[in-house]
């Protein structure tokens, strides 16, 4: 087994040298491009920066050469953070706040806004680092001086605060989820992938690993298409793509546009997806015009690298169902217990807990909210076990299989009843024009908002739909139809923004 994800890029150099390894709107790279470019930032680095281990900031978009300069902060000892370009200036702020990075990578048209944020931090330009000498004697030391345990990235995430938690993944856990999602998704080298993910989103690790250890070709796919949905269906046509790793908000976006009205690309062999529950109309929509195609329903948070359940589709579901989350993937094992941490009895709720390689190895500089997530495995105490304590409801099956509830914030108390609001939101899926819905809780007012968008929606087509099928302690206090449900940049629907608003009416 390969002890650094760089071994993933060296060896399909070796195989194809000139097979194009990254296409974005630029042009394409080859693999051996793609080395040597890395080969040369990692060597700039460490002209300038003697540590390892260390925060490497990556001011990125969704192009390769963002790609390149995680490979060539690898290359340097240190881990990779990216940062994007488009964020907001207070936020990026936050994030140098709780990194305090010596070094950052940007591209050139991007310098003005890293010396303004970056102040403390000497900067490396992309278009200058990639010409630099590759110092082959001194990248081999770093080499060898390295483990599978040393990080490889860090992903910030928000927290329930609304401050941002740095999440850290190691060598170890990329290369343990590697291993066993190449055999169930069966990305080989003649695959491609369409990357839909941006890059400072854990989805994309998949896209970049998936790609890189397969010797398969990644396709970077611009964000202004997901609003374009002719660009978005010529693009996948024209380069032939195999593969979609996608957001199930992005799944949707192509539902609610009906974009397959307008071409379908043949050459889809798997679409994998994550992030949210996938309503049942969305799914069929694919499923219609793409009938040969696997789908594949992948659950984990942030913290856990890639997927720990998969679900691969096998049946026809009837709008109002849920897909379930499947089965762990093989190395690692999810544990639903209940608030004494014993297993639930199969039809019975409880949180999932998730143990293995696969785990993140916690949050950069808290150790606090690091010791509040990953705990002793409560089902023994003979010996130190971390596990990662989700906050996601599940329930699991008589078949072993586990099926997601709601998130354990999501689950409310309303008038001396509990509720999961995640089941109001599936309820409300049922109701003929509704494209998307999500529903907030006020705690103050005690006031449940049912926010929804859709064709010909009013509220009291919604009050009706929803009257026939949840009883009326669990009725929103209002419904509001909207225009545009509004979004996270990572395509999620942004519930902060949903309960400001709700807080306002």
């Amino acid at each position: 087994m390969a002890i650094h994800v760089l071994e993933y890029l060296e060896d399909a150099c070796k195989r194809y040298p000139g097979k194009n390894a990254l296409i974005d709107l630029e042009g394409a790279l080859t693999y051996r491009e793609v080395e040597q470019r890395a080969k040369a930032i990692g060597s700039t680095i460490r002209k300038q920066f003697r540590q390892v281990r260390r925060p490497v900031m990556v001011f990125s978009d969704r192009d390769s050469k963002s790609l390149v300069s995680f490979l060539g902060t690898a290359y340097s000892g240190n881990f990779y953070v990216p940062v994007d370009v488009h964020m907001p200036k207070a936020r990026i702020e936050t994030f140098f706040d709780t990194l305090s990075p010596e070094i950052l990578i940007c591209k050139e048209k991007d310098l003005p806004l890293a010396q303004e944020t970056g102040k403390n931090c000497r900067i490396i330009v992309y278009e200058e680092a990639i010409k630099e000498q590759i110092q082959e004697k001194e990248l081999q030391e770093i080499r060898n001086q390295m483990i599978d345990t040393d990080p490889l990235y860090l992903i910030f995430t928000s927290g329930s605060t609304g401050t941002p938690k740095g999440v850290i993944k190691s060598q170890r856990s990329i290369l343990a989820f590697m291993e066993q999602f190449l055999k169930i998704s069966g990305i080989e080298a003649e695959d491609v992938l369409g990357g839909q993910a941006p890059f400072d989103f854990d989805v994309s690790a998949k896209d970049i690993y998936a790609t890189l250890a397969a010797g398969a070709t990644l396709v970077i796919l611009p964000k202004t298409y997901f609003s374009f949905p002719k660009k978005l269906m010529d693009c996948l046509s024209e380069h032939h793509v195999t593969t979609l790793i996608w957001a199930v908000s992005a799944l949707s976006i192509v539902a609610n546009m009906k974009a397959f009205d307008y071409k379908v690309p043949k050459t889809i062999k798997r679409v994998l997806f994550s992030g949210e529950v996938l309503p049942i109309s969305h799914l069929n929509y694919w499923r219609q015009f793409l009938p040969n195609t696997s789908f594949v329903n992948l659950y984990a948070p942030t913290e856990v690298t890639g997927n720990c359940t998969y679900y691969t589709v096998d049946r026809e579901f009837q709008e109002g169902e849920t897909l379930p989350l499947g089965k762990p993937f093989p190395n690692v094992e999810v544990m639903v217990l209940n608030e004494e941490g014993k297993k639930v009895e199969p039809g019975q709720t409880g949180e999932i807990f998730v143990r293995g390689a696969f785990l993140s190895m916690g949050y950069y500089d808290n150790e606090e909210r690091t010791k509040g997530a990953f705990v002793q495995n409560p089902l023994q105490n003979f010996y130190p076990e971390m596990v990662y304590k989700t906050g996601d409801l599940a329930i699991r099956s008589e078949e072993g299989e586990y099926r997601f509830l709601t998130r354990e914030d999501f689950q409310i108390k309303h008038n001396g009843h509990r509720i999961e609001l995640g089941e109001i939101e599936t309820a409300s899926y049922k109701i003929e024009g509704i494209e998307s819905c999500a529903c907030v809780y006020v705690k103050e007012k005690k006031k449940i908002v049912l926010f929804a968008k859709g064709e010909n929606l009013d509220n009291k087509k919604v009050f009706l739909g929803l009257k026939t099928q949840i009883p009326k302690y669990m009725f929103p206090t209002k419904i509001v139809i909207l225009e545009e449900m509004p979004m996270s940049k990572n395509l999620k629907i942004d519930r902060q923004k949903l309960l400001q608003m709700a807080e306002e009416l």
